[in-house]
């Protein structure tokens, strides 16, 4: 396919990328430990979120796109209100690495799982 554009502002390697369901915007997250989501068209970023403290690894939408979930190095998984801007909560603490993580259709519950052969079901 052709290139649309090249989206830069990260200050390292993009390990996560997720977009919102209408295309209008993408979230990546970044060795950076930073989370950032941009608009499509132009590549404008909107918002930093900023609180993990390692890599993130991996992000997704709740159905009703109101939040971002992320995981991390950190051994946290972290939950953004997209109104605000802001973690809500206490981090979910995993006792390693969380690699991936991923919300059930219905955005009641998250799962989250590293390398410790183990699923964290929240």
């Amino acid at each position: 396919g052709k290139l649309l554009i090249k989206i830069k502002g990260h200050d390292n390697t993009v390990t996560s990328l997720c977009w919102s369901q209408d295309g209008a915007h993408i979230f990546s997250g970044s060795v950076d430990r930073s989370i950032r989501k941009w608009r499509l068209i132009g590549g404008k970023e909107l918002v930093i979120f900023r609180g993990h403290t390692n890599t993130v690894t991996s992000l997704c939408l709740t159905p009703d796109e109101r939040y971002i979930v992320s995981a991390s190095y950190d051994y946290s998984v972290r939950i953004w209100d997209l109104g605000t801007n802001q973690p809500v909560g206490d981090p979910l603490l995993h006792d390693d690495e969380v690699f991936v993580v991923a919300m059930s259709p219905d955005g009641k519950n998250i799962a989250s799982a590293g390398p410790g052969k183990k699923t964290y079901v929240w």
